[in-house]
């Protein structure tokens, strides 16, 4: 069994999205916003198995949208096969 440790920078890109049922407006929104990762994981033989979390650096409301600020945080979990 390995212990696993996740850490680095992460940059996403504004493809659209949601609320609730009704698609945003992408112009409120800046495009680009960077982030940080941390994580642990356990890696037994070919298997992977991580959580992280994912903390906004950037505030992704544009200025004229008079919205604030918005900087996104989650949570996650991934499964890995190696082969």
């Amino acid at each position: 069994m390995k212990l696993l440790h996740l850490a680095g920078p992460s940059v996403g890109y504004l493809l659209g999205g949601k609320s609730g049922d009704v698609d945003i407006d992408k112009d409120f929104y800046n495009d680009i916003e960077w982030s940080g990762n941390l994580g642990l994981g356990v890696g037994i033989g070919a298997f992977e198995v991580d959580v992280r979390y994912m903390a906004g650096f950037s505030d992704i409301a544009d200025n004229n949208g008079n919205l604030g600020e918005i900087k996104n945080s989650s949570f996650g979990a991934g499964i890995t096969l190696k082969f």
